[in-house]
């Protein structure tokens, strides 16, 4: 999208804001509001899940006198939990929906 597309949908969309009643745009500032932080709790829980995961499937570290043949063992892959979206697409659909929500 140009920039000077998106000028042209925020002046749109600010536009339609401002002929909005007093009331109904505490409603919709507040839903966004509240929006905009529950994606923040949901990306935040993500990383600490996604940490948790990494730090109780971490391998034990092994001690030179319990495992001779230790460098000869072969190594494992340690299993990762992949977010189910990134950074980029859950902007997009915030930008939806702020596109739609106005």
């Amino acid at each position: 999208m140009s920039e000077q597309t998106k000028n042209k949908d925020y002046e749109r969309v600010r536009s339609e804001f401002n002929s909005l009643r007093i009331e109904d745009q505490a409603v919709f500032l507040i839903e966004a509001a509240v929006s905009t932080v529950a994606r923040g709790i949901e990306s935040v829980g993500r990383a600490v899940a996604d940490e948790l995961d990494t730090l109780f499937h971490e391998p034990p570290a092994e001690e030179e006198d319990e495992a001779p043949d230790a460098e000869e063992a072969p190594k494992k892959k340690r299993a990762t939990r992949k977010s189910s979206k990134s950074a980029e697409e859950t902007k997009a659909e915030d930008e939806a929906s702020t596109d739609e929500a106005a």
